[in-house]
């Protein structure tokens, strides 16, 4: 999943489980907003709409990360009309931005939430990008 259109998909069901971890039983769930009480997930009334951004300090997500994550995507793309370093420094701008990430009721990931993890030493042959973006890890939240 390299490209720019790719994400996934988390569409949440919720369930009661008891007290000893049996008895599971699919259940709506309602939150409270300043105007309505009581909106069910899911509902016409569920428009509440949650964003992410991926470097946030709690979020921890490492600056190396994120800068190999960007040199990756530059030599996937064939290295735009940017030089690497504008690219790499645009990344990193974009990376301190809200991204939209949809409602409880259905999370999208794009890719703007995706960090390309994979190792850059490589044998020579093989494509260091390629290979930093085969293993990848995605950040959200509930």
């Amino acid at each position: 999943m390299f490209g720019a259109k790719d994400g996934i998909r988390i569409t949440p069901t919720f369930y009661y489980v008891d007290r000893d971890g049996r008895n599971r039983q699919l259940v709506d769930l309602y939150y409270h907003t300043s105007d309505k009480k009581f909106v069910r997930i899911g509902s016409s009334d569920d428009v509440e709409k949650r964003y992410v951004t991926l470097d946030e300090r709690l979020r921890n997500v490492p600056q190396q990360e994120m800068i190999n994550t960007a040199v990756s995507s530059w030599s996937l793309s064939g290295g735009s009309a940017q030089t690497q370093q504008a690219f790499i420094d645009q990344y990193l701008k974009n990376t301190k931005k809200k991204t939209y990430v949809g409602g409880y009721d259905v999370l999208i990931l794009p890719p703007a939430l995706r960090t390309s993890i994979g190792s850059m030493n490589v044998p020579s042959g093989v494509d260091t990008a390629r290979a930093n973006a085969s293993v990848q890890q995605w950040y959200g939240e509930v």
